[in-house]
C-alpha cells in the first residue's frame, strides 16, 4: 500500500470552503450598536426562515454541543461535550472521548446520531458512530477508501447516509484529484456503497435523498460538473460548459510571483424545488433541473443597491489589478431567493522590495431566480453565513504592505452586519474589527474577533487565544465578550455551509 500523502490542491479546496469575509453594510453609530435605518432601494425582503427540511428552526439559547480540542502543542485530542451558551466552556459531567475524530461530522436530523471523522494525518479510514445527546460511543464504521478530507454529508433516514470526500486516483505516472461517495448504514456500522469519480470537490449541497455535488476537472482548470448521488450510491451528472472552475499550480514556484490560479464557483441547493444553482465569476448562473439534470443559463441583470455608492471609496484604483482567482459561494434561502458573495485575489506584483497582492472582496448579493435580477446588499463582503432567515456578512480587505520595509499585508475589518429576518433593517456591530468566522447555534452566533496579518484565514480549533464576542441575535446585541480557545459546534451554521463536513 501506497504511503498516504497530503496534497496541496486538495488542501486548498477544503480551504476554498472556510469563508474568509468582509463585509459592512450602511453606517454604524459605534462598535456594537445598531445601524441606521437602510437607505431607499433596499433589497428583496428574506423570507422568515430558510425554506429547507433539514434546517432546525431558531430556539432560546440552552447548552451547546461542542467539539472541544486540549493537550500539548502537537498532541491536541477531541472531545465532545455540553457547553455553556455563553462561554462556551464545557459544563460540569459526561464527555466523550473522540481522541483524532473530531475534524469532520455529520449529524442526523433529530439529532439522535452522529458521524465524526478524522482530518489529514489523524484520519484513520474509520467513522465514530455516537449518540450525541447522552455522548455515548456506540461503535465505528470502517471504509475502504481513505479519505482526505471528508466534509459533505446527507442522512436518508436514519439507517442510510451519503459521504463524500476529497480521495486520490492512483497512477504510475501521476496520481488524479477524486472525489469518494459512500454511503454508510450507521445502525448496522456498515458500509452499503461505494463510488469514486475523478475530479476535484469544490462545493456541495444536501437533499432529503443525497447529495449534489460540484466537480472541477482533475488537474487545471476546465468546466466544472454536477453530480448527483442518492442514498443507494448512484451518481448522475450534468455537464456544465460556461462554468469554468478548478485549479492550475504554477510552472515554477521558485518565482517570488508564483501563486496557483483558481476559479471556484458557489453551489446552491433548493431541495423542495429539486434545482441547483451554480454561481460563477462572470458567467451567467447555470440553473440545473435535479430530475432530468437539464440546464437552463440566466444572464444576470445586476442592480446596485445598500451602500452601493461606498464601493468607489472602499476599492481605490490601486487596487484594480487583474483578478488571479475568483472565489463565490452561495446558499437557497427560499422564497426563489439566493445569496451570492466572495471574494477575489489579485496576481502578485513585485514593485522595488514588495511582494503586492490584493484580496478584494466581492460583494454579498440576492438573487431573485424569478426576475434574475441581483442586488448588491453589502458591496464589501466576501464572507456570510445565512441561518434562520437571516444573513450575516463579515470579514476585511488585505493589501499590500503599507511601506517598503515591511512584508506584512495591510489589513482593514469592517465588523459584522447582520440582515432579516424579512425586511428588518440591517444592524452593523464591531465597528471595523476583523471578523474572521462564525457559528450560528439558535439564536446566538459566535464571533471570531482575532486580529491577523495573514492573507489567507481558517478556523483554528486548536487555537488557544482567540478574542469571541457572543450575538444574540433575537435583539441584535452583544451579549458577552471572551478570550480563549472557540469550540466548533456540532449543530448549527458556520463558516463552511452548506457543506457538512
Amino acid at each position: 500500500m501506497r504511503t498516504r500523502r497530503r496534497r496541496a490542491v486538495t488542501l486548498a479546496v477544503g480551504g476554498l470552503l472556510v469563508i474568509a469575509g468582509c463585509t459592512g453594510a450602511g453606517p454604524s453609530p459605534g462598535p456594537d450598536g445598531p445601524a441606521a435605518s437602510a437607505p431607499a432601494g433596499a433589497p428583496p425582503s428574506l423570507p422568515s426562515a430558510p425554506v429547507t427540511s433539514a434546517a432546525p428552526a431558531a430556539r432560546p439559547a440552552g447548552p451547546v454541543l461542542g467539539v472541544v480540542w486540549d493537550g500539548k502543542e502537537g498532541a491536541e485530542t477531541a472531545e465532545l461535550a455540553w457547553l455553556h451558551p455563553l462561554t462556551l466552556r464545557p459544563r460540569p459531567g459526561r464527555r466523550l472521548a473522540l481522541g483524532d475524530h473530531g475534524v469532520g461530522w455529520a449529524v442526523a436530523p433529530d439529532q439522535s446520531l452522529a458521524l465524526l471523522a478524522g482530518g489529514g494525518d489523524g484520519n484513520d479510514g474509520r467513522l465514530l458512530v455516537v449518540d450525541p445527546r447522552r455522548l455515548r460511543r456506540l461503535g465505528s464504521i470502517r471504509l475502504r477508501d481513505w479519505w482526505e478530507w471528508p466534509f459533505a454529508s446527507s442522512w436518508v433516514g436514519r439507517s442510510r447516509v451519503v459521504l463524500a470526500g476529497s480521495s486520490l486516483i492512483e497512477r504510475p505516472e501521476k496520481d488524479l484529484s477524486a472525489v469518494a461517495v459512500t454511503v454508510v448504514d450507521p445502525l448496522e456500522r456498515r458500509v452499503r456503497g461505494r463510488r469514486k469519480l475523478a475530479g476535484q470537490l469544490l462545493a456541495s449541497g444536501r437533499l432529503p435523498d443525497g447529495l449534489v455535488l460540484l466537480l472541477g476537472p482533475p488537474d487545471g482548470i476546465a468546466p466544472a460538473r454536477l453530480v448527483v448521488a442518492d442514498g443507494r450510491g448512484r451518481v448522475r451528472a450534468a455537464p456544465l460548459p460556461g462554468i469554468i472552475a478548478g485549479f492550475q499550480e504554477p510552472s515554477d514556484w521558485n518565482s517570488p510571483t508564483s501563486s496557483s490560479r483558481r476559479a471556484q464557483p458557489g453551489l446552491a441547493v433548493d431541495p423542495a424545488g429539486r434545482r441547483a444553482f451554480v454561481v460563477a465569476a462572470g458567467a451567467p448562473v447555470a440553473e440545473v433541473d435535479l430530475a432530468t439534470l437539464g440546464v437552463a443559463w440566466h444572464p444576470l441583470d445586476e442592480r446596485a443597491g445598500l451602500g452601493a455608492r461606498l464601493a468607489d471609496w472602499l476599492l481605490p484604483a490601486a487596487e484594480a489589478k487583474s483578478v488571479h482567482g475568483p472565489v463565490r459561494l452561495a446558499a437557497w434561502l427560499g422564497d426563489g431567493l439566493l445569496a451570492v458573495w466572495g471574494h477575489d485575489d489579485s496576481r502578485p506584483e513585485v514593485h522595488g522590495p514588495t511582494v503586492e497582492q490584493w484580496r478584494r472582496p466581492a460583494g454579498l448579493q440576492l438573487i431573485d431566480t424569478r426576475t434574475w435580477t441581483a442586488t448588491t446588499i453589502d458591496p464589501r463582503a466576501s464572507g456570510a453565513v445565512a441561518a434562520h432567515g437571516r444573513l450575516l456578512s463579515f470579514g476585511r480587505l488585505v493589501g499590500p504592505p503599507a511601506t517598503p520595509d515591511t512584508q506584512t499585508p495591510t489589513v482593514q475589518g469592517y465588523g459584522l452586519t447582520v440582515f432579516g429576518p424579512g425586511d428588518r433593517r440591517p444592524v452593523h456591530l464591531f465597528g471595523a474589527q476583523q471578523v474572521i468566522w462564525l457559528q450560528v447555534n439558535g439564536d446566538r452566533a459566535y464571533v471570531d474577533l482575532t486580529a491577523t496579518s495573514d492573507f489567507f484565514t481558517t478556523p483554528d480549533p486548536l487555537a488557544r487565544d482567540r478574542q469571541v464576542g457572543v450575538v444574540d441575535l433575537a435583539s441584535n446585541r452583544v451579549v458577552a465578550r471572551w478570550r480563549g480557545r472557540l469550540p466548533q459546534l456540532l449543530v448549527g451554521g458556520c463558516c463552511d455551509e452548506p457543506a457538512g463536513w
